[in-house]
């Protein structure tokens, strides 16, 4: 009896885990945020939910030209200064702010930050409670915009110590939508063309457009940007992201001259906080009927019929000697009769 239901238990068990769905693991998107890089620099991106206790705080691989924060309305926002005990006992240090993102006519954070100067015009940040820690309470899209950390020196210069971009978002945020591209392209190789692999994608908040290529094993070159997703090797490669507004980013995916070798399936994705989708095509690079390479075998083949024939240019060099000394001699000899003196 009871060796029975050791065997009905082990068997329910063995149903029990036969039965369970196998669960798809998910594309890391952690291991993309920290590969992320912008064209003009690297960036670290930071996409937080924040709650009514949650800060930003300090961090070693936080990079002082910018980190975009993305963060909903109405929530308490806190920015810290990343400075040593030294520097807050001997300077002093201010907060600026510069308006730009979807609270201000659409203009693009990306762009302003761009075009930083030392002439920019920042407005000064007031009822600063602790100079080291700005604190939004109720923030709204208005204060969606790039603010910065500054000591003043002893000569009365700004150091800026850390930038922030902040983009507030107001309403409902859903995760990104590829709503066009990438399509599958066939060219022809060894031109001078330029080709371009696009999707174009709706998002209220600023995504993250990153590009793939897949293979059926790990890249010999840049292994550390290889990910490993539904039994392939995907690979990231560098491209560019522009907004153009109304909620919507372009990016591509160029090939300067494209060859045999860049034939291959490749996908974008797209990021935000909310989630990811993911939109793929085929690239194909073939040779031309009018293009016939020069194999390495038949430029052997060809090297060697010029080794072969040089072999009889050999008794032709080594005749000129003789022939040479024969028409100096016969030279002389004429020139010697002519110069000769008529004596009667």
């Amino acid at each position: 009896m009871y060796t029975g239901a050791v065997v009905l238990l082990a068997v329910s068990l063995s149903i029990a885990v036969i039965a369970v769905p196998r669960q798809e693991s998910e594309f890391p998107i952690l291991s993309l945020l920290t590969y992320w890089s912008e064209a003009e620099s690297q960036h670290n991106l930071e996409t937080l939910d924040f709650g009514a206790s949650k800060e930003l705080v300090d961090g070693s691989n936080i990079n002082t030209r910018g980190n975009v924060i993305q963060a909903r309305a109405g929530r308490k926002i806190h920015l810290k200064c990343q400075y040593t005990a030294h520097h807050s006992s001997h300077r002093q240090l201010q907060w600026h702010y510069l308006p730009c993102g979807s609270g201000h006519n659409q203009t693009s954070c990306k762009v302003v930050r761009s075009a930083l100067t030392t002439d920019t015009e920042w407005q000064l940040v007031q009822n600063q409670n602790h100079l080291g820690e700005l604190v939004l309470e109720s923030p709204t899209k208005a204060d969606s915009g790039l603010y910065k950390c500054t000591t003043i020196r002893h000569d009365r210069t700004f150091k800026v110590v850390r930038m922030f971009q902040l983009e507030i978002i107001d309403g409902t945020v859903y995760r990104p939508e590829i709503v066009e591209g990438p399509w599958n392209v066939s060219v022809p190789c060894c031109g001078e063309q330029k080709v371009s692999l696009q999707c174009r994608v709706r998002s209220s908040i600023h995504p993250n457009v990153v590009w793939f290529r897949k293979f059926s094993s790990v890249p010999k070159s840049n292994e550390e940007n290889a990910i490993t997703y539904r039994d392939a090797v995907w690979k990231m490669l560098p491209s560019n992201q522009i907004y153009l507004g109304n909620q919507l980013y372009l990016s591509k995916l160029s090939f300067d001259r494209p060859a045999t070798e860049d034939t291959g399936y490749y996908a974008c994705l797209a990021i935000n906080y909310k989630g990811w989708t993911m939109q793929g095509a085929e690239l194909t690079v073939y040779l031309p009927l009018s293009f016939t390479p020069l194999s390495n075998s038949s430029r052997n083949e060809d090297w060697g019929r010029f080794r072969f024939s040089g072999l009889f240019l050999i008794p032709a060099c080594l005749a000129l000697v003789p022939a040479s000394a024969w028409l100096c001699y016969l030279y002389h000899k004429l020139r010697n009769k002519h110069t000769t003196p008529f004596i009667s």
